[in-house]
Formats: structure tokens, C-alpha cells, sequence
């Protein structure tokens, strides 16, 4: 595209210079020209690098991914085929795969085994293990082994996931700069509360979702605005399907992506302010039923029996002021680490690691 119209230009300097058009109109003409060219090929740069050079980084990523996994979980957690190692939380989750493959016949909401909670029955997604990957695994039930697990897995997918939407973070943060993009990934990699979630809570693992969104919203002005609106809704729906706790974070990023192109975007140019909060009251709202639409699909939202939602922990399970700078038991840069007590150990913030 450059090449071409830098062709162009020249061709035109040439018509030019025999002709009586002063050198100054000749020079404006020819650096708009070129201005032009550089804007459209930064487009083209910015949507897509360069396709031999991110083969090569997704390639590196996966190979980083899965030996990063390995080494924080060790190579039996990662292993399909080994089950030893279960206990706490991942024996928790298996329950759940281990009961729903044994059911002849799918039904609604999905996920949903007869045998848990026997003889009234219950969703997996209540078990933490991922009902959607539970769903694509089911068809292959009798072929799998009957100590089949994924848990490991999915861990070492999410490594993968969470280097390659760090990079692409990092690279429109940094102004396309890959070398930077590269050492952000690994600092999205080793984030402590990525690491500390794989010891045992692999679904929360899943933080790539939410890089995924922020990644949607940094480009959203440039992205049009179905793709936007499409992209959002169907991350929100993912999110919905893996945990709920990654869902609600998904569907505020969304929220902000659509805020800010509705400060930025052509179609609600010029329009009132009414017009606007209607344009973004339509599509915060198709991004909240999509991810309202996955809990209910998998069983983890059930309208008609809100009653079970009645439990205890409300305010034991929450997070302080000091969430953001409390380090916890874990080393710290400047605060002392500080153990607490029950149930006060939930009310702060993983995050407070970077401390």
C-alpha cells in the first residue's frame, strides 16, 4: 500500500515539474500524500502486525505457557491420565466431571447431573470445574478413562492465554513495541495473583478473560462497532460459563469499552445526550443478558429457585480498604507480611501481593 503510493507520488512530482505549479504546492501535495499513506499503513500495522512474526510468538507462547504450568504445578497435575494428586478444592471439581459423564442423556440446564444432591439433582457449574469444558468433554465419555481429569489442563491453557493478552496489551500500551510487549507477557505470567490462584482454585485461573476485555477496550475506537459489540457479548457469555467471579469483572471492562467509544465513536456523533445513554444502555444491556444467558444455561443462575442462594458468608467472604496494600502472609517489597484469622483471611485482596 505505501509502495503504491509512493509510486504515485513520484509519478505526479514528474507531471509536476514541467508545469508552472509552484515547488511549495508541489512539496504540500506530495507530504499529504505521504501522511495519508503513513496513517492508512498504521492501521493496517496496528490490526495486523506482522503474520510470520506472530505465528512464531504464538508458538513461543504455547511452549512458555505449558512449561510455566509445569513448573508452578508439576508435571502430575498437568497429566490427564493422573488423579493421585487430588485433594481439597480439585477433588471438589472432579466430583463434579466424574458424576456428569456418567449421565445417558443431556439435559437443561447443562451440566446438570441426577446423581449429585441425589434424588433431586444438581449442576456441576455449584462444583467449580468448568462446566463448559465439561460439556465439549462429555460426548467423548466413553472413549476417556475413567481417571481422566482436566483440571491440569486447563491451568496450563490459561498460561497460554495469559501470556499471548498480555502481549497484545503491552503492544498497544507500549506503542507497538514487541521487545516491551514480550516483558510485559512474562510480568502478566508471574503475576501473583495468577500464580497464587493455581494452587488448587484452576478456574480462577482464568484471568486471561479479563485481559481479553481490556484488550477489547483499548482498541474498541478502533474496532467497528459490531465486532465490538459481538466480541464483548460473546466474552461476557465465555466468562459466564467458566466462573462467575471472572464474569462480573468481564462484564464491568465491557461496560467501559462501550463508554468509551460512545465519547469517541462516529455513530453517536453530534446526537443528545438522551441518544447516547440509550446507545450504550443497548449495548451494556445485550453484554448483561449474554452473560446472564451463560449462568442460567450451565445452572449457576436459577430464577426459579432463588431461595438456594440463601447462605452465610455475606460480609466474612469480602474485601477492606486495606485490600490494595495488605500483603498478607506473602513477602512484600515494604509492608511485613501478617497472617490472619479466619474468616478475616478472605477480606483482602490477592492483588496486595505486588505490596
Amino acid at each position: 500500500m505505501l509502495a503504491d503510493i509512493l509510486l504515485q507520488a513520484r509519478k505526479r512530482r514528474i507531471l509536476i515539474r514541467d508545469s508552472r505549479v509552484p515547488a511549495s504546492s508541489v512539496k504540500a501535495s506530495i507530504d499529504c500524500m505521504l501522511k495519508g499513506a503513513a496513517i492508512k499503513a498504521g492501521r493496517v500495522y496496528d490490526r495486523c502486525p506482522s503474520t510470520i512474526i506472530d505465528g512464531v510468538l504464538i508458538l513461543l507462547a504455547i511452549a512458555a505457557g505449558f512449561a510455566f504450568a509445569v513448573y508452578v504445578v508439576g508435571y502430575r497435575v498437568i497429566n490427564p491420565f493422573d488423579t493421585s494428586w487430588l485433594w481439597g478444592d480439585p477433588a471438589h471439581s472432579q466430583l463434579g466431571w466424574a458424576f456428569f459423564r456418567h449421565e445417558p442423556l443431556l439435559s437443561f440446564p447443562l451440566g446438570w447431573s441426577s446423581a449429585l444432591g441425589y434424588p433431586l439433582g444438581e449442576p456441576i457449574a455449584w462444583l467449580d470445574c468448568v462446566p463448559i469444558v465439561a460439556m465439549l468433554l462429555w460426548p467423548l465419555r466413553d472413549i476417556l478413562p475413567w481417571d481422566f481429569q482436566y483440571l491440569g489442563l486447563i491451568f496450563a491453557f490459561n498460561c497460554v492465554l495469559q501470556l499471548y493478552f498480555g502481549y497484545r496489551i503491552s503492544w498497544h500500551l507500549t506503542g507497538h513495541s514487541r521487545l516491551i510487549a514480550i516483558a510485559g507477557a512474562l510480568l502478566f505470567l508471574v503475576a501473583p495473583p495468577f500464580v497464587f490462584r493455581s494452587s488448587g482454585h484452576f478456574p480462577l485461573t482464568s484471568h486471561w478473560l479479563i485481559l481479553a476485555a481490556l484488550t477489547l477496550y483499548f482498541t474498541s475506537s478502533a474496532s467497528s462497532a459490531k465486532w465490538r459489540l459481538a466480541a464483548g457479548a460473546g466474552l461476557c457469555f465465555l466468562a459466564a460459563t467458566i466462573h462467575a467471579y471472572i464474569m462480573v469483572m468481564v462484564l464491568l471492562i465491557d461496560t467501559g469499552a462501550h463508554l468509551r467509544a460512545a465519547m469517541s465513536s462516529k455513530e453517536v456523533a453530534g446526537t443528545s445526550l438522551a441518544a447516547r445513554l440509550y446507545w450504550i444502555g443497548l449495548r451494556v444491556g445485550i453484554s448483561l443478558a449474554s452473560a446472564i444467558a451463560g449462568l442460567i444455561i450451565f445452572g449457576l443462575l436459577r430464577p426459579l429457585e432463588l431461595r438456594a442462594y440463601a447462605e452465610g458468608g455475606y460480609g466474612a467472604f469480602s474485601m477492606n480498604l486495606l485490600a490494595p496494600i495488605d500483603p498478607r502472609e506473602f513477602a512484600a517489597l515494604v509492608l511485613n507480611p501478617s497472617r490472619q484469622s479466619e474468616p478475616y483471611h478472605k477480606q483482602v485482596n490477592t492483588y496486595s501481593a505486588w505490596g
